[in-house]
């Protein structure tokens, strides 16, 4: 159970991060939404670590994280491909973590 809630802060916080940076009218809401995000990382850093997780799941989510971020602070052409490659990276770490014994 706790494992199931831990996982499900940590996605949430990440989701919850791409929603206040994408909307995020100022430079003040897109950095406290990218602290969220770093925040979300850093607990599944921690839960890995404490824990003795796969850490190969923390690789995507790192990258994901960080794509999703530069997507919200930085609009150009290419910004919805450049997403896209930033939530397959958060469904490999979701994979990751469901199908770890």
């Amino acid at each position: 159970m706790k494992n199931k809630f831990m996982f499900f802060v940590i996605v949430g916080l990440v989701i919850l991060s791409i929603f206040i940076v994408n909307y995020g009218q100022s430079i003040t809401t897109d950095c406290i939404g990218a602290v969220i995000g770093l925040a979300g990382g850093a607990l599944a850093v921690f839960d890995t670590v404490k824990y003795s997780r796969r850490k190969i799941a923390l690789v995507p989510l790192w990258i994901g994280i960080l794509i999703l971020i530069v997507t919200g602070f930085i609009q150009f052409k290419g910004v919805i491909i450049l997403a896209a490659f930033g939530f397959a990276a958060l469904g490999l770490y979701i994979y990751f973590r469901l199908t770890e014994k």
